[in-house]
């Protein structure tokens, strides 16, 4: 039921072009251990109303991107221009509405990739989304685009999608190609963020709509 909470946000046959450079906000929906426990119907209601509400922020350019995670939960990418307006959005959710999703939302700078709205014609896709959680203390920044890692990146780019930090001190993630686990293993531990020992990782795998990320940024 998970994955039909986002597909309706990818059936809107729009053109392939490139969202406006705004202000991105990256939005963590994780599932809420505590959630109630309700009926059926109860959970189809929240499903629908949930559908409609992306739609109508995907319309309106507020939502630029969403998916699911197959481990539960999800993300959206928002195109706002306070952090203030995103909860302000979220609020409209009734699934969020009954803290059916635990949130974070945090600043988010693409460094890498270029989202862009899907074309008529597409296909589901898988990545291997790779969430970097720094060490107390550390600058993310530094660790994430130091001069060894910018030769990392260049060396994998035609495996990356995306990548960006969420500031400072709060992280940053990292798309592949849908990859097996042990690839992207293999990869990591050649990711000098990580050799460093001043981040650490958790990998998921979010599917999404095929060219929610363009790939002419690789080239």
């Amino acid at each position: 039921m998970k994955s039909k909470f986002f597909l309706l946000l990818f059936c809107l046959g729009l053109s392939l072009t490139s969202f406006s450079e705004g202000t991105f906000y990256f939005v963590f929906l994780n599932t809420n251990p505590d959630k109630d426990v309700i009926s059926e119907d109860s959970a189809q209601y929240l499903q629908n109303a949930h559908l409609k509400n992306i739609e109508r922020l995907y319309n309106m350019g507020k939502i630029v991107a969403a998916g699911p995670f197959a481990e539960k939960g999800g993300i959206y990418v928002f195109e706002v221009d306070t952090e203030e307006e995103v909860w302000e959005h979220l609020a409209t959710d009734v699934g969020i509405q009954a803290k059916r999703w635990k949130l974070e939302v945090f600043p988010f700078d693409m460094q890498f990739g270029t989202i862009c709205k899907i074309p008529e014609q597409y296909e589901m896709a898988t990545y291997s989304f790779i969430r970097y959680i720094p060490r107390r203390g550390t600058n993310t920044k530094k660790t994430m685009l130091n001069k060894e890692r910018i030769r990392f990146l260049s060396e994998y780019k035609n495996n990356i999608v995306v990548q960006g930090t969420f500031g400072a001190d709060k992280g940053g993630i990292l798309l592949l190609d849908g990859l097996l686990t042990d690839s992207v293993k293999t990869i990591l531990s050649k990711d000098p963020a990580i050799v460093s020992g001043l981040n650490t990782y958790t990998i998921r795998n979010l599917w999404i709509a095929e060219g929610t990320w363009c790939k002419e940024s690789r080239e």
